[in-house]
């Protein structure tokens, strides 16, 4: 923080004060506001511009008023840049993404598990049904185990979370798609009203998980 200490050194001698001139221009304004930390003594300002001290909030506020300076700017000396709140905004922001990542995985996992026994199939399935079907069960364990193991590297704060993530999110949305277009195609939505509906949720379950996941970690940028 030294450099932050130069800079202010640098602002205080262009306009010609003293360490002595600060401290009065402080406490008046410390007087008047009724604020005691705004009073900034000689030593307490040296070791700020030549120790590297970090001044308060309120010194640094009084130091661009006195300075005639814009304090967002004094902020980004010591790398608070309020420029910047929105994207830290969503890095900070609780974590949802790896929730809904365990929640698709263990629920792929489910579906497969209710499909082979019977669970969830169709009563009057149309034909090429289950050879269509059983083609993405392969697909659909391996992006099971990666969205397990993407939510739990992002709740790590692992980067690799990120591109797993991504990578995820691209599966959910063309496996979505591929499935409603042979749904639509072939009158799923509309031949069984239990299979369709339970059809439409799974696709487009899949479909905004995928689109979602892929919006929260572009924001997130």
């Amino acid at each position: 923080m030294l450099s932050a200490g130069k800079k202010l050194r640098e602002l205080r001698e262009q306009i010609g004060l003293t360490l002595r001139d600060v401290e009065i221009s402080s406490t008046s304004l410390a007087e008047s506001r009724g604020v005691e930390e705004f009073v900034i003594n000689p030593s307490r300002l040296s070791d700020i511009e030549t120790k590297g001290v970090i001044p308060s909030i309120y010194r640094l506020y009084v130091l661009s008023v006195i300075y005639r300076a814009d304090f967002t700017e004094l902020l980004k000396l010591y790398g608070v840049d309020l420029g910047s709140t929105a994207a830290d905004f969503a890095i900070c922001r609780p974590g949802k993404t790896h929730r809904l990542e365990i929640a698709t995985g263990l629920g792929l996992a489910i579906f497969w598990l209710l499909f082979f026994t019977g669970g969830i199939a169709p009563s009057h399935p149309p034909p090429g049904y289950y050879a269509f079907e059983q083609s993405f069960v392969l697909s659909d364990i391996v992006l099971s185990a990666a969205l397990l193991v993407a939510a739990a590297l992002l709740y790590y704060k692992r980067n690799w979370g990120r591109i797993l993530s991504l990578t995820c999110a691209g599966g959910l949305i063309f496996l979505a798609l591929v499935d409603f277009g042979f749904n639509v195609r072939n009158g799923m939505y509309t031949t069984d009203l239990v299979a369709g509906v339970a059809a439409a949720a799974i696709n487009f379950w899949c479909l905004g998980i995928g689109v979602f996941i892929t919006a929260m970690i572009a924001v997130s940028e």
